[in-house]
This record gives C-alpha cells, structure tokens and sequence, in this order.
C-alpha cells in the first residue's frame, strides 16, 4: 500500500467518527476550512488518489449498503465503507462512550451526523438544552438525545434532575427485525418526543409495516409506498401520533415523527450549506448536488 493510500483510509475514518476533517494543505498548513462527511468521498479520492481497486481487492473498503443492497450513492453523493480490516489499520476508536456500538459503518454515522447537526439547528445546545451522542439510559443506549436541563439537584456534578426532551434512532436496514422492535420500545419508554430516522422512504416503509404488524401503530397494511413522511405536518404523522400501541406496557407510541435522510439534508442545506457544498462549492466536480 502507498502513503497515498493510508491517507486516504485514515481520512475515511475520521470523516465517519467525527463528521468532519480539518486538514493541511501541501506547505504544512492547517486549511482554511473543515471537510465535512456530507460532502461525500469524491473530493476525499480526488485529494489522496487512492488505488481504489487494490483497496477493494484487500478488502479494506467496500460500497456502503443499505437494507442489504450495495449503493453507488447515498444523499446524492458517492461513499466508501471502511472494512473491519480497514479499520484495524486506523488508531482511532469506532465504538465506545459517546461513539456508538461496534459494527456501525458509514450509513449509520451519516445518520447519526445528520440528525445531531439538524438537532442542533433546531433547538441549538443551550442554558436550557444538552444534546449528548449514544448516551445510555436505564441501560439501553440510544442513537441520540436532546436532554432538558433540570439544574435544581446536582449530585457528584450530575444534574439527576434532567430529562429526556427528545430522542432518536437511526436505522439503516430492517433484516433485524427484533432490533427494530427494540428500538421501538426503547423510544416509547423515554419521556419526551420520539424520532426516527431512516436513510430512503423504502426502508421506513418497510419498518413501519413490520411495527404495524406487531401492533405498535394505529396504521392499516401494508402501508402505501406513496405515504407522506414529512414530519409535523402532513397527515401521516397526525394518524401516527393520534394511534394507541395495543401493547400495554408502551407509554405512548413508540414513533412520533419519522424522517429520511432526504428531509434532514433538505433543512440543512438551507440552514449550513457548507456541510455539502464546503466553502466556495468547488470541491464536487461530476457530483449531484
């Protein structure tokens, strides 16, 4: 493997655990601005120029999938997934305290950088409001949070009195279908709004026909392909959030808004275009935008 193609690697890496990258230009000096992991790979292939075939043939990085299928795009831009193997050459932590869970790759963490920056758009990280990546609570972890601040008990530095505003989960495939059950669940005992987030309508349609058919949702199967998903305001989530789980121990519906990754890029690209475009727009040649 060449320098150039450890670079490229060791970008991929950072880029998915951290959403973004500052780099150094050719002189040694620190970049005017951040390379961010919703601009897509392309400019990351066209910066290190990487032996993509021979890394492919190593089996370090693979097309990313999603629902079990190989996708040459995802939002409209190209991705690589690093492989456990691609991993192991990275000395950077994938899964851990407020990192996630082993075996999350790019679909995932795209996911999971699209709703924390959408999140922070919408109701900002405050005197008020803490937002807190895969924190676990009552032992069961979860993609995301948006904590209200309690501040009137502080124990050990802890504010015990907080609580959950909002939370997420991002699913990516619905081959696991007692995962999602437990998302599911997960999302309905937290005090608060819950929300789902899914990377294309096809795999939130197919979750939700799952979680129909277990009787979590008021809804009718199969549920249309044409169903309307935009959150807060359109009539599906009305019937979503108006329905009773017939499973009695569930504190409310267990999905109170849904999004794709579509509708999160959509806010976001009116809100901080730079996370797709980058400063000047110029680094996505041949890209859709």
């Amino acid at each position: 493997m060449s320098e150039a193609d450890l670079l490229f690697i060791e970008c991929l890496a950072h880029l998915e655990v951290q959403g973004g990258v500052h780099l150094k230009n050719l002189t040694g000096e620190r970049e005017t601005r951040d390379h961010y992991l919703t601009e897509g790979h392309r400019w990351v292939v066209n910066r290190f120029d990487p032996d993509l075939d021979k890394l492919q043939d190593l089996e370090l990085i693979q097309k990313p999938y999603i629902d079990g299928e190989s996708r040459e795009r995802i939002i409209r831009r190209r991705f690589w997934d690093l492989t456990s193997s691609g991993r192991d050459l990275v000395d950077i932590d994938f899964s851990g305290k407020n990192i996630g869970d082993p075996g999350e790759h790019v679909v995932h963490k795209l996911g999971h950088h699209l709703t924390r920056w959408w999140a922070k758009e919408q109701w900002g990280d405050n005197d008020f409001l803490e937002i807190e990546s895969f924190p676990t609570i009552d032992g069961a972890e979860l993609d995301f949070v948006v904590w209200n601040k309690g501040g009137f008990q502080m124990v050990g530095g802890e504010d015990i009195d907080k609580y959950v505003r909002h939370s997420f989960e991002i699913e990516t495939g619905t081959a696991d279908v007692s995962g999602i059950e437990s998302d599911a669940q997960k999302l309905a005992y937290l005090r608060g709004d819950s929300w789902w987030v899914f990377p294309t309508r096809a795999v939130l349609v197919k979750a939700l026909d799952e979680l129909t058919l277990r009787g979590y949702t008021g809804l009718s199967r199969p549920i249309p392909e044409t169903l309307a998903v935009r959150n807060h305001r359109d009539t599906y989530n009305t019937r979503l959030e108006g329905s009773e789980p017939e499973i009695e121990w569930l504190n409310h519906p267990p999905v109170q808004h849904v999004m794709t990754y579509k509708q999160l890029v959509d806010d976001l690209k009116q809100w901080r275009p730079e996370l797709f475009y980058g400063a000047s727009g110029d680094f996505h040649q041949g890209e859709s935008r």
